[in-house]
């Protein structure tokens, strides 16, 4: 069938086949579905799915890949499993392959850590998703998957690779740790160019900086361009909708209405992408004479605030706001020069607006400055009348409109960073709570993690009871931005861990109560974990028992304490098995991967030997035979997992290339005979077996 695609659609749709190489059958699918350019609309638009439209706004591609996401779901048959439909919902608007593929995500999360843990990390890292909300997750596994592998299949888990195997190729890196080596040796240009089609700038990096590449990488051949070709496009599209999305002109008869906080940074991509590729706006004069002119001239007056001073920017800014034109860039001006024009009584209140559907959102923007000036002014006098008055705003803020008292905040942190500090500690404690609930981002702007803590009752002096109801809160409302929130959660692991030195018991009731993370507790304080959970073993094993949300299993608690505590680990797997068995059994097999992870990532908190360490303890509580057996069961379910595609193909042989790197290590420079006991467990298990139902 012929595409009735635009040719601005084509050239995206070409641009994302340059970047993932899809087989035949999706680069027919792409071609054929009914994909809409919406001008005037430069956002990430939507998509009604395969048999509806899609809408892209602008030629950005990781929101085109992600719009046409949602459309690819029932284009192709689930490979390997003819009973999942894409035809008949179930209720609730839900198709039984769409619900399957939930259950997988979920699935894989839980699964043990293997070659792809930087995606389960990702994963692990989206708001909320530890703390059970799973709309999150499903929305970026069904949207987000393909730019959070760059496209290729050989990134995904075994359990997702079988609804995109006829759309992806294996693509150019055959492990995470090779894609990972590869970005880590790009120049900071290519790392950036890189994001557009490969999602690795999301992943949370910092225990894998020890990869090192052999030498410096590049981008793909051709690449590179793909990506310019991109970024000019969208510096054409925004000349030639200028007057649209401003609202100076309908399309068709509408009106497009430009949020101030989508606008502001609309437009400093555009400052980014002018700085790159300069002479595309100069390309479009004889198209454009004024409007290209125009913008030419105003992205060329914030490019040239580059490495001025505050006081020259402002000087440079102040003139040019006195033109008409420069009044749509006033989202453009950065919090600090914001406030600094204020100051000198330059603001969007006092230019003259145009009466643009834009010009509202200017005006919103000029009464928040407005705002923050007043606040400042109030707080450098007395901190307690600037926290009256961010108090009044607040109040008279409705909780849809937030953001406005988020800005605020940021605004006066570019001010005075200090003196917002300051307004901080003298906010009452319900105000605290009230921002901690609508603006918890804002908030953590303000306080740092000693203060907010404190006001939240989470301190060295607080009862068990301030405690839990604090960490409670502050688990329900966070920032949204792992990276934001884990110094408060730092914090936290601190203080309990700290309690746990003086009443154990105390801090691992904390722990069962409040639902803070044990498995980060044990990673920041190994030793201080150990001591929480060792003063009571009963309440431990509840503990564990009783983790629940995706990607919190008690077996995989199991295997970190192991890293920190064989005995401990193998006395608390013992007292398990009553609770749940299955766990316990999934506990034995749960560090399959520790060689392999190990060999590339020396620092990582686990070993082969603390695993043979592990395995003897729970032998010498239980007996052999209880080992052998429950080991046996877990290998055969594991083998059954990786014929069907659950796991990766090399599970088993990973696990037992691990238990034999453990069997070496375990009786160290003088033998004791444990490394003999170790293998006949071993051995044993894994011959057993085959004699399992």
């Amino acid at each position: 069938m012929e595409s009735a695609q635009s040719p601005w659609v084509r050239e995206r749709i070409e641009a994302l086949e340059a970047f993932y190489g899809f087989t035949p059958q999706g680069r027919q699918l792409l071609e054929r579905l009914d994909v809409r350019q919406m001008e005037g609309q430069p956002g990430w638009f939507g998509s009604y799915g395969l048999h509806g439209w899609t809408g892209v706004g602008e030629a950005k591609p990781e929101a085109v890949i992600h719009e046409l996401g949602h459309a690819y779901w029932g284009a192709f048959p689930v490979s390997g499993r003819p009973d999942l439909s894409w035809d008949n919902p179930q209720t609730g608007n839900s198709y039984p392959a769409m619900g399957q593929y939930h259950r997988d995500l979920i699935a894989f999360l839980a699964q043990p850590p293997d070659p792809y843990e930087p995606l389960r990390e990702r994963l692990r890292n989206i708001p909320n998703v530890l703390l059970g909300e799973l709309p999150p997750l499903f929305h970026f596994g069904e949207a987000d998957l393909v730019h959070a592998t760059g496209g290729s299949s050989q990134l995904l888990p075994p359990i997702l690779r079988k609804y995109y195997d006829r759309f992806l190729t294996a693509g150019p890196f055959d492990s995470w740790y090779s894609a990972l080596e590869w970005y880590q040796g790009l120049s900071p240009e290519d790392a950036r160019a890189a994001g557009a089609y490969f999602g690795l700038a999301h992943l949370s990096l910092s225990q894998y900086r020890e990869l090192k590449p052999s030498e410096r990488t590049v981008l793909p051949q051709g690449t590179g361009e793909v990506v310019a070709q991109e970024e000019r496009q969208r510096l054409v599209d925004f000349a030639r909708q200028f007057d649209v999305i401003t609202g100076a002109e309908g399309a068709g008869g509408d009106s497009f209405s430009v949020d101030l906080f989508f606008l502001r940074g609309y437009l400093g991509d555009k400052l980014a992408l002018y700085k790159r590729h300069p002479e595309t706006l100069a390309g479009l004069r004889n198209e454009l004479p004024v409007v290209a002119a125009d913008l030419e001239r105003a992205m060329g007056v914030f490019a040239s605030l580059e490495g001025r001073s505050p006081g020259e920017q402002a000087d440079i800014l102040g003139q040019h706001f006195q033109e008409p034109f420069f009044y749509t860039f006033w989202p453009l001006v950065d919090n600090a020069l914001l406030m600094e024009l204020h100051r000198r009584g330059v603001d969007p209140l006092v230019a003259k607006s145009q009466g643009r559907g834009i010009d509202g959102e200017i005006e919103r923007l000029g009464r928040m400055v407005d705002r923050a000036g007043s606040i400042l002014g109030r707080a450098q006098e007395d901190p307690s009348a600037g926290a009256a008055g961010l108090g009044e705003l607040i109040e008279e803020t409705p909780k849809e409109d937030m953001g406005e008292v988020g800005l605020v905040i940021e605004l006066l942190r570019a001010a005075d960073g200090e003196t917002v500090r300051a307004i901080g500690r003298e906010m009452d404690d319900d105000l605290v709570r009230r921002l901690l609930k609508d603006a918890p981002g804002a908030l953590r702007q303000m306080l740092g993690p000693g203060e907010l803590l404190t006001i939240l009752g989470i301190s060295a002096e607080a009862s068990a009871e301030e405690m839990v109801r604090g960490i409670q809160e502050l688990l329900q409302s966070t920032s949204g931005n792992f990276r934001i929130d884990q110094p408060y959660l730092s914090e936290v692991y601190a203080l309990v861990a700290k309690r746990g030195e003086r009443q154990p018991q105390e801090a691992l009731d904390i722990l069962l109560r409040s639902g803070l993370f044990l498995e980060d507790l044990a990673r920041e304080h190994p030793q201080e974990a150990v001591a929480i959970l060792s003063s009571d073993l009963e309440q431990a094993v509840s503990l564990i028992a009783g983790v629940e949300g995706p990607g919190r299993t008690p077996q995989g608690l199991v295997h970190g304490l192991i890293g920190v505590d064989p005995l401990l680990a193998a006395r608390l797997t013992s007292l398990l098995d009553s609770k749940s068995p299955l766990a316990v059994q999934e506990a034995l097999i749960h560090f399959a991967y520790d060689s392999y992870r190990k060999a590339r990532l020396p620092s990582l908190n686990i070993s082969p030997e603390k695993d043979g360490l592990f395995f003897l303890a729970l032998a010498d509580l239980r007996g052999d035979r209880w080992v052998i057996e429950r080991m046996a069961k877990a290998i055969a379910t594991y083998d059954g997992y990786a014929k069907e595609g659950t796991v990766p193909p090399d599970f088993l042989q990973e696990y037992r290339h691990t238990l034999g790197e453990a069997v070496g290590l375990v009786d160290g420079p003088v033998p004791t005979g444990r490394d003999a006991r170790l293998c006949n467990i071993v051995e044993e298990a894994f011959s057993s077996r085959v004699c399992l139902d």
